[in-house]
């Protein structure tokens, strides 16, 4: 059986690897071996991206076209420098490492994109900082300069290419932190900073000054805009005592003293001396413009074919350390253009609009920067292939999916319970989510897991119906043009919300419905039940969820299209939460010898009919079954239940509690739940009641694919002979309660809606 190669993850595999393949690398060249690790293993890799790029990639014959005109040029250029081959051929191999591996990469992820994250990078960067920071506390580490200067590079020895893999990834380093600031965080960036310090270049300063002044400019401007004042004055605080600090620390680190070396080496006491082109190119550049001068001289007095392919390696004592001057002068002007080719072709085809965010547009800046500067990027395998993963698949800070879910308001409520427990469920490290409220208000707004990001929708309520659905049609214009289809999913979790259907098929293609309750009965009337679900488009969503089986039978019965594209979930609730909420005190205490009912859910007697429960509390206690009802809750109809009660002389049985934000004390003491009405999807109370282990009595028989109540959790009544079926109920209840594995069936769920979120299967 053949099995596909999953090139992403040798990739990421190989590019964790580098900084031991380095760290070997150095250990092996202190030990005088030519031949070693780095060399062998980043060959035989390349080797290998070859192959699979001519295996995989569509349209491979320009690819094998590029790979033999270099073939051929380095045939060419070899003839002319019959000297010290071996030593030429190391070197091409190090400059066309860089071309080969872009070009590959490049065409591979056009056919199959690879997938990089920052954290990553994020990894691989750090391990070169623990290794360099293990390395110095050892008391062995190797210097960074030869001779003069201070710096320690733990158990590594090439101090240019170290430094300039952490200079490029600092913008990436840091917008990482900034979008994830804590004091684990902080403390690794401490350390990191503490490290580049320790290593006593000047390359990673650079980038780290860079960066902060980019990023600080950049916040400071993104906060002005939003006229955040306080947020202003914390970061330009914060920004002053790190510049304060610096200013005291800079002085003790290897840096400075390196800096005062080269000073009293150039014999400049004052600032102005510093400003002459001699010391310019000696301090900042490290003679690199004398080298260029001195190549330049050997490059134009030579014949015009090394003018073509290049005077070679061999010719000079010293490299410019300038990439691409060293890439032109020394192979020449075809050998440059076969180099310059693919980076052309990257940026001329691989990018796209959205792929130009602030830490990419940065770190390619770094990337060309350090590599016109100060060299040992683009002509140092160990460097350039992570400069091909920067250019080439660009990684992004963990690709989070974007989802939307719309709601009238958090007022307490089965829909609004429900809506808190799924997004408490949801993944923050998978997925960025959006909860848009027609109105803010509601005692379960604080109740919203704090990862969530609130729109606060307002619709108009102006007393003119015309400003009102001109108001409202100009909110929904705007929506549209900022929102359209820029969610990777999106959910009307309120059914009735008209507003809310329309924004979901508006924020993302992949998109649903929740239908919590049984509409069919509800309406008893088929027309009705069109009117409702043809106004909110019901066969234009993607997916339908819904929380029972009866319900869903029901509506497909008049929409039969709804077979294919819907699913029953039943709502998320957080059962540990609420055994925990359980146990917390309450004013009111249960009599003993009394049968206790508990109802909860909102006052209206239309659909919850909750005067049948009064009813029966005031039968069963006629009947000698001493009996009460706690009513939790509140609605339109609070005053009729309570001229009810008092008609009726029941007062002392039945008590109204009110609404209740954590309605669990009430609940465990009950003998019984009840619900009586007209229909439901699958009430959440049903199942906060089974965490409870609370016998259930209910006049509707509904069910999922995990839960169906009669004879596990309860009982099933008829509304019209509940009297007497609760009677035999209480005289004869030998129910054993049923276990569930809550844990099991909660992962389940999520699991299934993980899946709709992402679209895969539903496409």
């Amino acid at each position: 059986m053949k099995h596909k190669i999953d090139f992403n993850k040798i990739l990421i595999i190989f590019l964790l690897l580098s900084p031991f393949i380095d760290l070997f690398t150095s250990l092996m060249v202190h030990a005088n071996i030519s031949i070693t690790i780095g060399m062998i293993s980043r060959l035989i890799f390349l080797i290998f991206v070859i192959f699979y790029t001519i295996k995989n990639f569509k349209y491979k014959y320009f690819y094998i076209l590029y790979l033999f005109l270099i073939a051929i040029y380095l045939g060419i250029y070899l003839l002319l420098l019959k000297n010290n081959l071996f030593y030429e051929i190391s070197w091409v191999l190090k400059i066309f490492y860089f071309p080969i591996m872009l070009i590959s990469l490049f065409f591979i992820n056009k056919d199959n994109p690879i997938k990089m994250n920052q954290k990553y990078l994020i990894i691989y960067v750090f391990t070169y900082i623990f290794l360099i920071l293990f390395g110095n506390l050892s008391g062995h580490a190797f210097n960074s300069y030869e001779i003069t200067k201070l710096g320690k590079l733990g158990f590594f020895n090439a101090a240019n290419e170290i430094s300039c893999i952490i200079a490029i990834l600092i913008p990436f380093l840091f917008y990482y932190f900034l979008k994830k600031i804590n004091v684990f965080n902080i403390i690794l960036l401490l350390i990191f900073i503490v490290t580049i310090f320790s290593i006593g270049t000047k390359t990673p300063l650079i980038s780290l000054g860079l960066t902060i002044i980019t990023y600080g400019i950049f916040y400071l401007i993104k906060l002005f805009k939003r006229n955040k004042k306080l947020s202003l004055i914390l970061i330009l605080s914060f920004g002053i005592i790190t510049i304060l600090v610096s200013f005291l620390m800079i002085p003790k680190t290897p840096i400075y003293k390196n800096t005062i070396v080269h000073l009293e080496y150039l014999h400049i006491k004052h600032l102005k001396d510093l400003l002459t082109f001699k010391n310019i190119d000696h301090f900042f550049l490290g003679s690199r413009l004398k080298f260029l001068s001195n190549v330049a001289i050997v490059f134009n007095n030579s014949s015009f074919l090394n003018k073509l392919f290049g005077i070679g390696y061999s010719i000079v004592n010293k490299t410019i350390e300038m990439d691409f001057f060293d890439v032109f002068y020394h192979l020449g002007v075809i050998g440059f253009t076969l180099f310059i080719i693919p980076i052309i072709t990257v940026f001329r085809y691989g990018f796209k609009k959205n792929d130009l965010n602030l830490p990419i547009i940065l770190t390619i800046i770094m990337c060309f920067l350090t590599s016109f500067v100060v060299g040992h990027v683009l002509v140092a395998p160990s460097v350039s292939l992570l400069v091909c993963l920067i250019f080439v698949v660009k990684p992004k800070r963990c690709a989070k999916k974007k989802l939307i879910f719309t709601a009238n308001d958090m007022c307490i409520g089965g829909i609004e319970s429900a809506l808190v427990n799924l997004l408490d469920k949801i993944d923050y490290n998978k997925y960025s989510v959006t909860l848009l409220l027609e109105q803010k208000k509601g005692p379960l707004v604080k109740k919203i897991n704090n990862n969530v990001k609130i729109i606060d929708y307002k619709l108009s309520h102006n007393k003119n119906i015309f400003i009102r659905k001109l108001i409202n049609l100009y909110k929904r214009i705007i929506f549209t043009i900022v929102n359209y289809n820029q969610y990777n999913f999106s959910c009307c979790f309120a059914t009735y919300s008209l507003l809310g259907s329309k924004i979901s098929r508006i924020a993302s293609k992949n998109n649903s419905i929740y239908i919590h309750g049984d509409y069919v009965l509800d309406f008893n009337d088929i027309d009705k039940v069109k009117d409702f679900f043809n106004h909110r488009a019901i066969l234009k969503f993607k997916k339908v969820i819904f929380v029972s089986n009866e319900s869903r039978k029901r509506l497909i019965s008049i929409y039969p299209k709804l077979e294919k594209t819907s699913i029953v979930i039943n709502n998320f609730f957080d059962y540990k939460k609420i055994v925990n909420d359980s146990n917390k005190k309450i004013n009111l205490k249960k009599k003993s010898k009394e049968k206790l009912f508990v109802f909860v859910g909102r006052l209206e007697e239309k659909t919850k009919r909750i005067s049948i429960i009064i009813n029966l509390i005031d039968y069963l206690n006629k009947k000698g079954i001493n009996s009460s009802l706690w009513i939790i809750g509140d609605g339109i109809d609070k005053n009729f239940y309570r001229s009810l009660i008092k008609s009726k002389k029941l007062e002392k049985k039945i008590i109204l509690v009110g609404a209740k934000i954590n309605p669990y004390p009430y609940m465990k003491k009950a003998d019984y739940i009840i619900l009586t009405s007209k229909n439901e999807g699958f009430p959440v109370v049903f199942l906060e009641a089974i965490v409870m282990s609370k016998k259930i009595i209910s006049t509707l028989d509904i069910s999922d694919d995990y839960f169906s109540l009669k004879n596990r959790f309860g009982f099933i009544v008829n509304e019209k002979t509940i009297f007497t079926d609760v009677e035999k109920i209480i005289k004869h209840d030998n129910l054993k309660y049923e276990s569930v594995d809550f844990d099991f069936l909660e992962r389940k769920k999520i699991k299934v809606l993980e899946e709709i979120f992402e679209g895969e299967k539903n496409d």
